[in-house]
């Protein structure tokens, strides 16, 4: 499968949902789901294998006023220049990530992405995900604006990143709330589960 690329910049919708697909050897992303007008945006992957693209392994990204939404099940990255997997939304609608049984090793950037730089809630779960040797943060889970973070990880693996094993931050007027079960974080350049608002904290 060639590199898959959306882009939509009125204010339709997109949906991507790849099943079965092996996306490699591109030279920019492996599969992206693009919006930038009004639409929401929605990438469902499931038992698939992205290796060696020059940008990031899958991709979901909205922005302007849309919602968007990642959902990645049985998938595996190995060697790609960009993250995993990244859900962005840069506008004022939500943003949810949702990884099950995630394998990410090898990026020279954060392996597992969730961002919302807008007026919107972020919203991740991650369930039985390893990361492994990124060269920067293993999970960054990011919140900008006046919205809130709420993240929730389960049976997660962040192993050797050079910076935080787990970042999640809140840097707005919202509320991060954080729950994490049977997490492991090792040999991280610096903490290894980071929580951080300079806003309000509400758990």
């Amino acid at each position: 499968v060639a590199a898959a690329a959306l882009p939509d910049t009125v204010a339709g919708s997109v949906h991507l949902d790849m099943r079965n697909c092996n996306v490699r050897d591109n030279g920019a992303d492996g599969a992206a789901a693009l919006e930038a007008g009004d639409g929401d945006v929605t990438m469902v992957v499931q038992h698939s294998q992205a290796a060696a693209n020059g940008g990031a392994a899958f991709v979901a990204a909205e922005a302007d006023d849309g919602e968007i939404a990642l959902v990645v099940t049985a998938v595996g990255a190995r060697a790609n220049a960009g993250a995993c997997a990244v859900a962005l939304e840069l506008g004022a609608g939500d943003a949810t990530l949702v990884a099950t049984d995630l394998r990410c090793v090898g990026t020279p950037q954060r392996e597992l992405v969730a961002a919302e730089y807008g007026a919107g809630d972020l919203s991740a779960t991650l369930v039985d995900v390893v990361v492994r040797d990124s060269t920067r943060d293993g999970v960054l889970l990011a919140e900008s604006d006046e919205g809130s973070a709420t993240c929730t990880l389960r049976g997660a693996k962040s192993l050797r990143a050079a910076r935080f094993g787990v970042l999640l931050s809140e840097t707005a007027d919202g509320d991060l709330r954080a729950a994490l079960d049977d997490v492991l974080a090792k040999h991280a350049g610096s903490d290894g589960v980071r929580a951080a608002s300079s806003g309000g904290v509400g758990g």
